[in-house]
């Protein structure tokens, strides 16, 4: 059976079952059906793939079980998406005099904000990948930025000990939050834009407000250096990483530990949450991505396959792909469910330091020390 790449998933489901019933009868098959055998087998001339149902030899008196089939058809449909999908590059942007170091999208997918190591934080037109602003005050490495989501504020953390606040329509600088007293390593802003967490390679994470600058809590407990922090998506429960290879999570409320999530042999350097607050993944120095359950703060599962440090980890908005970006110069994507690998993007000359997904799940972007800012086209399920 022939099923090109625009094969929809109602032409595979009429293809599928005619295999079936030619290999069974119109009714009848054994249990030996979860023996089809699937081949892909890549067609250079036609771009095509081939499916082939090897024979199967049944008891003329054994009915079809309809519901295993589908379920059959289901993993066959996704086997086939995985297999022909590709994620590709859309465009490239350059212009740094050092690595960027962290990438993030407005709440709108219009505009595309880096931080560098040459101190500055650069806001990109997603459409046309022109440079629209440079907004510069750091006195050291930017590390990582933020929009609010109510995307009036895009704020900075850096080596220079500071976060900064932007102005995101007139790129003027709010303010200066001050207090740790060695890098900020990470910034996120709350569901309802009113408090922004920084953490710091002074064990610490600060939750500040907002508007005033104010500092609210300084949440201690990690023994070495925090290296990312971000909130749930409800905003109730706040994670960090950390230097000493754990995770914690926190009370946003009460500021209270209520959890530590330990498993990695080496520095945990990401950590985010799934769009829909089941899944809590962490990247690691250990080479490994790991997939916690958020309510029992169980290991899921362990995702591995880089060759070097695990940087950076994101959710795509549908929480079913998630993309990791390593110093081994690229970027891997994972099946969320099955922990399956399903494209490795490849083109960046050195480490990938930032990944991140468009909210309108369109693009993925990924920040490397190559100087350069990659955005690929994203193709998720509904698109085979």
């Amino acid at each position: 059976m022939i099923c090109s790449r625009g094969t929809s998933l109602q032409e595979l489901d009429e293809k599928l079952h005619y295999v079936v019933q030619k290999a069974h009868g119109k009714r009848r098959a054994s249990n030996g059906l979860i023996h089809l055998r699937i081949v892909l087998e890549p067609d250079q001339q036609q771009s095509v793939f081939t499916i082939k149902p090897e024979a199967l030899h049944s008891p003329p008196d054994v009915t079809i079980d309809i519901t295993a089939e589908l379920e059959r058809l289901k993993a066959i449909k996704k086997l086939l998406h995985n297999a022909t999908t590709k994620w590709r590059l859309r465009q490239t942007l350059e212009g740094y005099r050092d690595g960027p170091t962290s990438v993030a999208f407005s709440p709108d997918s219009t505009v595309l904000a880096s931080g560098s190591h040459d101190n500055t934080v650069r806001l990109w037109d997603v459409e046309t990948g022109q440079l629209r602003q440079t907004l510069e005050g750091h006195s050291h490495g930017v590390t990582s930025v933020t929009f609010s989501p109510d995307s009036t504020v895009l704020a900075s953390g850096s080596n220079d000990k500071t976060v900064r606040l932007w102005d995101v329509e007139t790129g003027q600088l709010r303010q200066i939050l001050e207090g740790h007293n060695d890098w900020v390593t990470s910034v996120t802003f709350s569901l309802d834009s009113t408090v922004l967490a920084s953490g710091s390679h002074d064990n610490t994470v600060r939750l500040w407000d907002v508007e005033t600058g104010q500092l609210r809590q300084t949440l201690k407990g990690h023994s070495h250096g925090v290296t990312s922090v971000t909130f749930s998506p409800d905003s109730t429960v706040l994670t960090s990483g950390s230097r000493d290879k754990t995770v914690r999570l926190w009370d946003v409320e009460t500021g209270q530990l209520r959890q530590t999530l330990k498993g990695h042999s080496d520095w945990v350097i990401s950590v985010t949450f799934s769009p829909d607050s089941t899944v809590l993944a962490s990247g690691s120095s250990d080479e490994t991505v790991r997939l916690w359950d958020v309510e029992t703060g169980q290991l899921r599962q362990t995702l591995k396959g880089h060759s070097d440090w695990v940087i950076s980890v994101t959710f795509s908005p549908d929480s079913t792909v998630l993309a990791s970006g390593s110093s081994d110069e690229t970027v891997r994507l994972w099946d969320v469910e099955t922990g399956q690998l399903r494209q490795t993007l490849e083109g960046h000359s050195d480490w990938v330091t930032s990944v991140t997904f468009s909210p309108d799940s369109t693009v993925l972007t990924s920040g490397s020390y190559d100087n350069t800012v990659r955005l690929w086209d994203v193709a998720m399920d509904g698109e085979v």
